[in-house]
């Protein structure tokens, strides 16, 4: 059944799609992120006492999506290895598992 499930195109394409929506999410913390210190810091260098400090920046909210999608990797990746068996290590596509391994 599991290798039914992880070689069918479903499989494929939720792991693609979960791939490109990591990918988002830390483009969008890192813009975020990076706003919120350039506000930080302008906020702090100005001479005018009717600046208005930056608002803070909670980054708990993309360290739990973050650690998601590091759990989903993990399960991906175990998933992958039982349907494979021996051609995950050994197979044509070894180089690609080794990278997920490695990443």
């Amino acid at each position: 059944c599991m290798t039914r499930i992880a070689s069918g195109p479903h499989w494929a394409f939720l792991c693609i799609f979960l791939i490109i929506a990591s990918t988002a999410i830390v483009g969008i913390e890192t813009q975020l992120s990076t706003t919120h210190a350039m506000n930080q810091a302008l906020s702090s260098n100005s001479n005018e006492i009717t600046t208005t400090p930056a608002p803070d920046f909670n980054s708990n909210v993309f360290q739990i999506l973050e650690f998601s999608f590091v759990i989903w990797m993990v399960v991906e990746l175990l998933v992958n290895a039982y349907a494979q068996r021996w051609d995950f290590f050994c197979g044509r596509e070894w180089r690609g598992n080794a990278c997920d391994v490695t990443v």
